[in-house]
């Protein structure tokens, strides 16, 4: 089961602002799963703190 927690800060939700980033990456890329995938895989491997 997988449970999401959203984070608001200042009236800004943490989901929403992740959503509307990958809802952009996908449009940039004509709905290319794959190339989401592989911007987060790379987004992940620049900041270690992201995989533990």
């Amino acid at each position: 089961k997988t449970t999401l927690v959203d984070l608001v800060v200042e009236g800004v939700s943490m989901i929403l602002s992740y959503r509307n980033e990958y809802t952009a990456i996908l449009q940039q890329n004509g709905g290319n799963i794959s190339d989401l995938t592989e911007k987060l895989k790379n987004k992940a491997v620049k900041d270690p703190n992201l995989t533990k």
